[in-house]
């Protein structure tokens, strides 16, 4: 039972992420809403599915209301999609791994079939930390 996102639904939720994560629950949201989507099927595509999503990372479900009348979340989405661009990258899930503290280049790969390899480069980079 899934509901996969895309286009406009994506950006709706997306819409919403700046203002819970400024309460401190941001990935309780993203959390929320891919397992709204990928294990509960809740349709994450209309406003109920929204207040379901809202509800089970104990937020309010009024910032749906707030985030209709706020488009700053459009620049940190274009930042995004650049920063996934210049790694190379086409979609979800992305990941990218780095460390400052090593001076290693930064690792990028899409795909969940990939995690193996995102847990790979966390685990040599905390070796040395």
């Amino acid at each position: 039972k899934i509901v996969d996102p895309f286009g406009a639904a994506v950006r709706k939720a997306f819409a919403l992420f700046p203002h819970a994560d400024a309460t401190g629950h941001g990935m309780a949201f993203v959390t929320a809403y891919l397992e709204a989507a990928w294990y509960k099927g809740t349709d994450i595509t209309n406003e109920k599915g929204l207040r379901s999503v809202l509800q089970d990372a104990d937020l309010d479900p009024a910032l749906i209301e707030k985030a209709r009348h706020d488009d700053t979340w459009t620049a940190l989405l274009e930042a995004n999609l650049q920063s996934m661009l210049a790694d190379n990258l086409w979609g979800v899930p992305s990941f990218r791994v780095s460390d400052d503290h090593t001076g290693q280049s930064d690792f990028a790969c899409w795909g969940q079939d990939r995690i193996w390899r995102v847990e790979q480069e966390i685990t040599n980079r905390s070796v040395g930390a």
